[in-house]
């Protein structure tokens, strides 16, 4: 890939990825010019279900104001992919195996893998899907983390795929890479133009024929309203859920489903894809999506200045001590009401079986009549301590934007997600006026107990966090993990030895990653941590497309330089400055 990637382009041909342009050289057939969507042809998925996939409708979606653009710029912008999966009608069993086809969907068939690299992140937003103005600053942050964190870990992006809101956003911050595979997951019911998309669909065994037909879409967000929207033109890819409902209040109801089919295409056995939620903004729909993502063990972000339930979100988790005091006096206080309930409701059930039976005395039917008694004040005092622990809760709602979420519902979602804390990252700006919202996304993906070191590892590299690459090479992570666990209650990592002997066995992998990506300041700390430049793999070196610039050595510390020139030459002490400076070139 290293050496097709400085390939010349052939004339006239477009390519988005440097696997794309293998892929190109092999089709011979084609003419120059075309797509390579539009080339590729597609074999059967092995042991695909027939029944699943007769509720796979699929179309290719060129945008015209996107297309304009394109053409005015001399560039061929490849059309969007597009399925439709009809759930209407669908029973237990169909619902629960469609997640995985569509999971198979993009990676044998669409081969999203292929065109556009294997992610080693996945990156879902979730937001404001109503129009709503970002704060400058806010917006200025969001754009330049969002493109730099894709970029940096060939990221894929999730969204919901209207042309409004946050996922409007996320489209504009992409629009300059068409390499980073963007995936808009919306509810078909309320895609505007939507009667066009259907006279274009066509089945899958016609994809692999290559008889998709494209669909000329032309709505924007100005033909938006409260019962649908229009596609963001930018995205690369739809996953369109038509599950027989439509309107206002039809809002929401893919979130399930749509977190199910990421959460299906990141944890594949074959190679699992760290996931991570970024938050901004958003109402009801966004808390409910928050709260799926926590319990699902994914990790989320939460730009906390972008108000909505953003905001709310961390109202709720911030507290001072004499809230958090108060808050736990009300929770136990909640208990004791209820465990009296209990009781109250137990001592009432034997009293209406004793005056059940045949030869029941008098006494019985007094019994009964103070049981109720009992159970009445019980529940009355478990509605006081129910009315004051949410009393106290709403208290903590105390912007302006979190005041639509003092509703009982929305207080009960929070407070799943104070369960669930650990797995939430709040980013603020005035905390974090120097620090880009990529490495608040790093940490927040340091989270996720089932990613382990070597691959946290990678994008610690990747991302030139040294202090991510420090607390994971002396093993805190996993101290840190093991601590979470206990305190929830679940299964533990395992222990510090195995991880240390898994950690050591990576580290090779992880010096040449350090060395091919020119972190020098990694690099240092990986030579002192241990690693061994005996066995570092110069051939990948040469073939870097920038080796003419690899001057990964010119910033890099004194001693680091002196210990790898001594085991590079054996210790022979190698030839002075002028040497020195030709080692360099070399690495």
């Amino acid at each position: 890939l290293s050496m097709a990637a400085t390939m010349p382009k052939r004339p006239g041909e477009t390519l988005l990825h440097p696997a794309s342009r293998v892929h190109a050289w092999v089709d011979n057939e084609s003419p120059p010019g075309t797509p390579l969507r539009e080339r590729q042809t597609v074999s059967p998925v092995p042991g695909g279900n027939p029944a699943l996939d007769a509720r796979l409708r699929v179309c290719q979606m060129r945008f015209a104001s996107v297309q304009s653009d394109a053409v005015q710029a001399g560039e061929l912008r490849d059309p969007a992919k597009v399925v439709v999966i009809s759930l209407k009608g669908a029973d237990a069993a169909t619902m629960a195996a469609m997640p995985d086809r569509v999971a198979q969907l993009f990676d044998k068939e669409w081969l999203i893998d292929e065109l556009f690299g294997r992610p080693t992140v996945a990156i879902i937003v979730t937001g404001g899907a109503q129009k709503f103005v970002m704060l400058p600053r806010v917006e200025r942050v969001f754009r330049e983390g969002l493109v730099k964190a894709s970029l940096m870990t060939n990221a894929w992006v999730f969204t919901g795929g209207s042309a409004s809101g946050v996922m409007k956003y996320v489209g504009e911050a992409l629009a300059p890479h068409p390499d980073i595979p963007c995936i808009g997951m919306a509810l078909y019911g309320n895609v505007l133009g939507k009667g066009a998309i259907d006279r274009k669909l066509s089945s899958l065994e016609d994809m692999r024929l290559s008889k998709e037909q494209m669909v000329e879409y032309v709505h924007s967000e100005a033909d938006a309203n409260a019962s649908g929207a229009a596609l963001e033109p930018h995205h690369t890819h739809f996953v369109l859920l038509d599950n027989g409902q439509a309107g206002p209040r039809a809002w929401g109801t893919e979130i399930e489903f749509g977190m199910e089919v990421q959460l299906a295409y990141c944890k594949q056995d074959s190679n699992r894809v760290p996931a991570v939620l970024l938050v901004v903004q958003g109402g009801p729909g966004t808390l409910k999506m928050v709260v799926s993502a926590v319990e699902n063990g994914v990790p989320v972000v939460v730009i906390v200045d972008s108000e909505g339930a953003a905001t709310a979100i961390k109202d709720f988790l911030t507290r001072t001590p004499r809230e958090e005091e108060e808050i736990a006096l009300a929770l136990a206080y909640l208990g004791l009401a209820e465990a009296r309930q209990n009781d109250a409701q137990g001592v009432l059930a034997a009293a209406r079986e004793a005056v059940m039976e045949p030869d029941a005395p008098v006494s019985a039917k007094v019994e009964l009549l103070a049981a109720r008694n009992a159970f009445r004040s019980a529940s009355q005092a478990l509605s006081r301590a129910t009315n004051t622990l949410l009393s106290l809760e709403q208290k903590l709602l105390r912007s302006p934007t979190s005041l639509p979420f003092h509703a009982p519902a929305f207080v009960k979602q929070l407070r799943l997600l104070r369960a669930k804390e650990d797995l939430i990252e709040l980013f603020q700006l005035p905390k974090n006026a120097t620090t880009d919202i990529s490495q608040s996304i790093l940490s927040a993906i340091a989270l996720d107990k089932d990613l382990p070191d070597h691959k946290l590892l990678e994008l610690a590299i990747q991302w030139n966090n040294l202090d991510m690459v420090g607390i994971i090479l002396a093993g805190k992570r996993q101290a840190a993990l093991k601590a979470r666990a206990a305190k929830e209650g679940g299964e533990l990592p395992p222990d510090e030895a195995e991880v240390v002997d898994t950690t050591r066995y990576n580290m090779q992998a992880a010096l040449q990653l350090a060395l091919e990506l020119q972190k020098a300041d990694v690099v240092a700390m990986l030579l002192s941590n241990g690693a061994n430049v005996e066995n570092v793999l110069l051939s990948r070196l040469y073939m870097l497309r920038e080796k003419n610039k690899f001057r990964l050595f010119t910033n890099m510390q004194a001693s680091a330089l002196r210990e790898l020139r001594l085991a590079r030459d054996g210790g022979a002490g190698g030839g002075g400055g002028g040497g020195g400076g030709g080692g360099g070139g070399g690495g």
